[in-house]
C-alpha cells in the first residue's frame, strides 16, 4: 500500500443509500449467525417434549446472541482497522473499504449491544442474562488483548462456543451434560486451529513471516496443524466412550447407530484438516462448512441417523 493510499480518509466516503444499506448488513456478518446453531442443540438433543413450547423463548435467545455477535465483529472491525485495509482480502470489510465511516460503526456497535441485552433482560431467564454477558464481555476482551496472545486466543474461541450451548440450555431450563461441554470444546478448539493455520497459509503464501495481530510465526503451522487434528480426534474420542455410557443408553434407543455419526465427524474432521493444508480452505471453516457440498451431505447424514437412533424400537 502506497503512503498516498494509506493517508486517504475513507471512514468518510459518501455511499448511495442502497449501497450504505447493504454495507451495513454486510458489517453485521450475518453468514456467522449459523455458529449460533448451538444455542439450539440442548433443545434438540434433550428428548423431552415438554420443552417443545418453548422455542419463542429459544427465538429469542438465538437473535439476542446473533445481535451480540454482530456487535462483536464490528468491534473487532474497528479495532483492526489499519491491519485490515493492508490485508488482501480483508481491506474489502466496510469500514476498512469506507463504506460504513467509523461514527456510524460506533453507533452501530451500541444499539446493536443494547437490543440484545433488553431482549434477555425482558424476555429471558437471569441465567442466560448471565451467559450472554459473559460472551459479550469475553468477546470484547478478545478483540482488545487476548486474540494478540499466543494459543490463549485459540482457547478463548472454544470458550465462546461452550458458552452459546450453556446459554441454550439456560434460556429454556436444560443443564448442559458435561460430555456435551467437553466434547465441544475439542471440536470448536480444532477449528480455530484450523482458522489460525489458514491465516499463517495465507501470510506465507504472501511471504510474510508472522501475523500482524497475531502472535502467531510461519514456522508455527506444523505444531498448529498437529494440535488442531490431535484435538477433532479427541472430540470423536469423547462422543465413543459417551456411547457407551449409561446417559446414552437412556437417551436413545438405538445408540449403536450412533457410532455412524462418529464415523462421520471422524471423516469430516480429517477432511477439513486435508482442505486447510491443501489451501483450499478460507480463513473461517464454518464460512467454508456453509459453502460445502460434502460438509452439507455429512451434516444431514449425521442429524439422520441421530433421528434414527432416537426413535427406532430396539
Amino acid at each position: 500500500m502506497s503512503h498516498m493510499e494509506s493517508s486517504v480518509d475513507v471512514t468518510s466516503a459518501p455511499v448511495p443509500r442502497r449501497g450504505l444499506f447493504v454495507a451495513a448488513l454486510l458489517l453485521l456478518r450475518p453468514h456467522q449467525w449459523s455458529k449460533n446453531v448451538l444455542l439450539v442443540i440442548p433443545f434438540l438433543l434433550s428428548h423431552q417434549p415438554q420443552y417443545l413450547d418453548r422455542w419463542p423463548v429459544l427465538l429469542l435467545a438465538v437473535v439476542a446472541f446473533c445481535l451480540a455477535a454482530s456487535g462483536g465483529y464490528i468491534a473487532n472491525d474497528l479495532h483492526d482497522l489499519a491491519s485490515d485495509r493492508a490485508h488482501p482480502r480483508k481491506r474489502g470489510r466496510p469500514i476498512a473499504a469506507g463504506l460504513i465511516s467509523v461514527p456510524l460503526a460506533i453507533v452501530m456497535l451500541v444499539v446493536l449491544l443494547v437490543v440484545a441485552i433488553s431482549i434477555s433482560l425482558i424476555f429471558l431467564p437471569l441465567l442466560f442474562s448471565d451467559f450472554l454477558a459473559a460472551y459479550i464481555i469475553l468477546t470484547l476482551t478478545y478483540t482488545l488483548v487476548l486474540k494478540a496472545r499466543l494459543l490463549i486466543d485459540v482457547f478463548m474461541l472454544a470458550i465462546l462456543y461452550c458458552l452459546r450451548l450453556l446459554a441454550g440450555g439456560a434460556a429454556i431450563g436444560l443443564t448442559i451434560t458435561p460430555w456435551l461441554l467437553a466434547f465441544t470444546v475439542f471440536l470448536f478448539l480444532s477449528l480455530a486451529f484450523v482458522k489460525r493455520y489458514t491465516e499463517l497459509a495465507l501470510a506465507s503464501d504472501n511471504e510474510v513471516q508472522h501475523l500482524r495481530s497475531r502472535n502467531y510465526r510461519i514456522e508455527d503451522m506444523p505444531m498448529i496443524a498437529t494440535f488442531g487434528a490431535v484435538s477433532g480426534y479427541l472430540s470423536v474420542l469423547l462422543f465413543a466412550v459417551y456411547l457407551n455410557t449409561d446417559l446414552a443408553r437412556a437417551q436413545y434407543a438405538q445408540p449403536r447407530l450412533l457410532w455412524l455419526v462418529g464415523f462421520i465427524l471422524l471423516y469430516w474432521i480429517t477432511r477439513i484438516w486435508f482442505v486447510a493444508v491443501r489451501r483450499e480452505l478460507s480463513d473461517d471453516p464454518v464460512t467454508f462448512a456453509l459453502r460445502d457440498r460434502v460438509s452439507w451431505v455429512a451434516g444431514v447424514a449425521a442429524v439422520v441417523v441421530t433421528i434414527l437412533a432416537a426413535t427406532v424400537d430396539q
